[in-house]
């Protein structure tokens, strides 16, 4: 997974660096990994370029998808702002699979383990993840909705898009592991 992680990179304006020479890797070009994506649904897709080379410029194209993702799950709503909402809970959904620990722990400084007697110890306060998830409250704060609101009709519904946005991004992964023996005999060369 980590090979493919790297590659993802290549799609990434930081990936240049000059004077740079290189490597021992066969030299691949971004349209060599655009062939290995082929096949790629959109969602899945933006999701991988948005969490893996940092194209921010992508977000409300990826917000959408997934909005358009949530809508079709046929979720009733008898509210006229639903749409609104929908949207509000794509985007805290991507937020938060972008940024897996949006609030650093304070136990351990965001290390996901801390010093006793010398020893690094995993966290028990982040389970060694150096931070946690939105709170159910900050959620529906930043969706715009009150906390009986969230609790009775969207909280269930935010946890859907944000499975469908984390499965997007592994299944971006996925995809491109899949690809990497076939990019790499493409770029070898003859």
């Amino acid at each position: 997974m980590n090979a493919a992680r790297e590659l993802w990179t290549m799609f990434s304006p930081h990936m240049v660096e000059p004077g740079h020479p290189g490597g021992g890797r066969p030299t691949l070009t971004p349209a060599d990994l655009a062939r290995a994506l082929q096949g790629l649904a959109r969602g899945p897709f933006l999701m991988g370029m948005a969490k893996e080379t940092a194209d921010f410029s992508i977000l409300s194209e990826l917000e959408n998808c997934l909005t358009a993702e949530i809508k079709a799950m046929s979720w009733p709503s008898r509210d006229t702002r639903a749409p609104i909402y929908y949207r509000r809970c794509a985007g805290v959904a991507v937020f938060e699979v972008l940024v897996q620990r949006p609030n650093e722990c304070a136990a351990c400084n965001g290390e996901g383990y801390v010093m006793v007697d010398h020893l690094g110890m995993p966290c028990i306060a982040c389970e060694q993840t150096g931070g946690h998830k939105l709170s159910a409250r900050t959620r529906a704060e930043f969706v715009g909705l009150a906390w009986s609101s969230w609790r009775e009709r969207w909280e269930l519904r935010y946890e859907n898009a944000y499975s469908v946005a984390s499965a997007w991004h592994e299944e971006a992964l996925d995809h491109l592991a899949r690809n990497i023996p076939a990019l790499l005999a493409c770029a070898s060369p003859c």
